[in-house]
């Protein structure tokens, strides 16, 4: 049976999420516009991210359903937790980017839940929350992150947010 590396395509992942976000507008604001230049880009992206998901899940069964002869194969589960954790933070991003608010949001859960002591990952629960209009719940993210990992850059965005006029009435 022939396995293909999901760094690969996480790798390809990444680029095409770039490259999409290349193409994609800036609003006046600073955030990115999905164009449709950028579309085919972010599709391709999350196909990709989603092809490294499956390849992690797959490899992950198959190492519990088959140890090595018997050997006690030393556990990696921080290690695989960290992977997928990423790979969920990444499809987060690319979903955000696609529209899909709901699907973005239980990626950037699972992920923080995956690899809780991770600043991205609260930093990506964060902006999925503000994409779906909660504005409380993403500064609860930012505290909560900056309380368990003691990230300053953490911090600043929750005092960022507060003082943003957009989310100012939400909170």
């Amino acid at each position: 049976m022939l396995f293909r590396s999901p760094d690969s395509y996480r790798r390809v992942g990444g680029y095409y999420l770039t490259k999409g976000d290349q193409l994609a507008v800036r609003g006046a604001d600073g955030r990115l516009i999905p164009s449709p230049e950028s579309l085919p880009a972010y599709r391709r992206s999350l196909a990709l991210l989603l092809r490294a998901r499956s390849i992690v899940k797959v490899t992950l069964e198959w190492e519990v359903a088959h140890p090595w002869r018997g050997e006690i194969v030393p556990p990696q589960a921080d290690a695989d937790d960290a992977k997928t954790a990423d790979l969920e933070r990444a499809i987060s991003a690319v979903e955000l980017r696609l529209g899909d608010v709901p699907q973005a949001v239980e990626r950037a859960e699972m992920a923080q839940r995956l690899e809780p002591a991770a600043v991205e990952g609260y930093q990506r629960l964060s902006a999925a929350y503000l994409a779906a209009g909660r504005a409380d719940d993403a500064a609860v993210a930012l505290v909560e992150g900056s309380l368990v990992t003691s990230d300053l850059a953490l911090r600043q965005e929750v005092m960022d947010l507060y003082r943003s006029e957009e989310h100012t009435s939400e909170l």
